[in-house]
């Protein structure tokens, strides 16, 4: 039975959003043999096996370039192996998702589902303070995320070293307000900085100038 700090979560949470979805059946994907070269090295980005130390990679082009399909056959073929922790699809067309407001939630709760060991992590940060799904954004990813995640490292090696290690946030560009957009990159990126995991995050989008600009900055990258 789900306690009543994911119970909480889960009615914050948007499941639309996550890559195995009901509703995600018609989301487009890479077709067989295609698009082989860059799931390629977006795998050996993951491995750790190409050339960039970047924890953060964009994975920009314009409307119809093929950027959500890959996102999605990324997510289910990372999901399969037991490396995917998350993913998010923002969405224009469905006002649950194109709001940064469940985002924090929705990523959390992926996590708490996957690994048993951050439930209990996780649960205990929400009963600690039922206002968490509520804060700003920065404060909903420390508490309900990479604290309970640095935690882990103390409490569970094992636990810890099995952690899956990919983000992926799919069609930033189409959340709402171009201001959140850079807000949601900056709040990843300095998450992720101060987390003890060496987690990876994949943020798909169009080449906006905002999103542009601000994976110009350290410790972002372009792929």
């Amino acid at each position: 039975m789900i306690g009543s700090g994911l119970d909480r979560l889960s009615r914050s949470a948007v499941p639309a959003a996550m890559h195995d979805s009901g509703e995600a059946f018609d989301r487009p994907r890479c077709h067989e043999k295609t698009r082989v070269a860059v799931l390629k090295r977006l795998m050996d980005w993951i491995f750790g096996i190409v050339d960039t130390e970047s924890a953060i990679l964009w994975l920009y082009g314009d409307a119809g370039a093929g950027k959500s399909a890959i996102a999605q056959t990324l997510a289910e073929i990372c999901a399969r192996e037991g490396l995917l922790l998350a993913s998010f699809f923002f969405s224009r067309n469905d006002p649950k998702r194109s709001t940064h407001q469940p985002l924090a939630s929705t990523i959390a709760l992926q996590a708490a589902t996957s690994v048993p060991e951050l439930r209990d992590l996780i649960e205990a940060a929400i009963v600690r303070d039922p206002t968490i799904v509520e804060k700003r954004l920065d404060i909903q990813f420390s508490l309900l995320l990479f604290e309970p995640i640095n935690s882990l490292d103390n409490q569970s090696v094992t636990a810890f070293q099995a952690l899956p290690k990919l983000i992926i946030i799919d069609g930033l560009d189409e959340c709402s307000d171009p201001q959140i957009q850079t807000h949601i990159l900056q709040v990843v990126a300095d998450a992720v900085a101060g987390c003890n995991q060496r987690l990876k995050v994949l943020i798909a989008s169009r080449p906006e100038t905002q999103i542009a600009t601000t994976f110009t900055c350290d410790p972002l990258r372009t792929l």
